[in-house]
């Protein structure tokens, strides 16, 4: 892969409305997966830190393993790799640092932000299936509230490009994973192929919409990884998919 060095536009106007510098990498420009990136892994890190002006001592990422672990990001903790910090194995990350930078990886799963614009406190999550019936969105807003004294009414929320439902068929074990949800069949509905059609923006965005959260505080991406050919997509280019990354981080005033 040649990275193209070209800026993405994929861009959420919440989060720029308060402050927060963040950018979408995806295919052409970078992969951030090890398997199918080869020697273009550390420079697709080297290119969202700059498009943050970040550094490698102050850029995170976690080793995903599609649970509901978020781990805090202070500058100093995490493993220091060539690329940036690993903060270890979670899929969410968090922090009350300006100048933190906090990255995940995905294809067709879910990354979901949330900012508290009086606090000043920063979460991003990644949010497969598996995340989202665990309720990782939850757990960092949890954390948010318990651990920083973070209160709804400041908070925001953005949910980042995902699969659409179209095309994201799941078994019988994804629909009956989901029955902890109130609200599952409005966003897990029966195909004519005897599968299901799930929509992980919307898990996501009932998750938020339980917490509290109101319309006016959630911005939702309108792009589908699956469709969007600037975008990595696990189902579209499998086997050989490669990862997109967003990375949030609060500038230093």
């Amino acid at each position: 892969m040649v990275l193209s060095l070209k800026e993405n536009k994929v861009k959420s106007k919440l989060l720029t409305a308060n402050g927060i510098s963040h950018y979408l990498a995806g295919r052409g420009e970078a992969n951030f997966k090890a398997e199918t990136a080869g020697d273009q892994l550390i420079p697709s890190y080297q290119w969202i830190e700059k498009q943050l002006e970040s550094t490698p001592q102050a850029l995170y990422t976690a080793r995903q393993v599609h649970g509901n672990r978020v781990i805090y990001c202070d500058g100093n903790n995490g493993e220091q790799m060539p690329w940036g910090r690993l903060a270890g194995d979670a899929d969410g990350l968090i922090t009350d640092r300006p100048g933190i930078a906090l990255l995940v990886k995905f294809a067709d799963c879910t990354p979901v932000v949330l900012y508290d614009t009086q606090r000043k406190v920063l979460s991003i999550v990644h949010s497969g299936w598996r995340g989202t019936v665990q309720r990782i969105a939850q757990q960092a807003y949890d954390q948010m509230v318990n651990e920083f004294g973070c209160q709804l009414k400041d908070m925001i929320a953005y949910i980042g490009p995902s699969i659409d439902q179209a095309n994201y068929q799941v078994g019988r074990e994804v629909y009956e994973a989901f029955d902890v949800f109130s609200e599952r069949d409005t966003f897990i509905v029966p195909d004519d192929e005897g599968r299901y059609r799930l929509s992980m923006i919307d898990a996501n965005q009932s998750i938020l919409t339980e917490l509290g959260f109101s319309q006016e505080q959630i911005e939702v991406a309108s792009q589908s990884t699956y469709t969007t050919p600037s975008l990595h997509s696990c189902r579209r280019d499998s086997p050989q998919f490669g990862l997109n990354a967003l990375a949030v981080m609060m500038p230093v005033e």
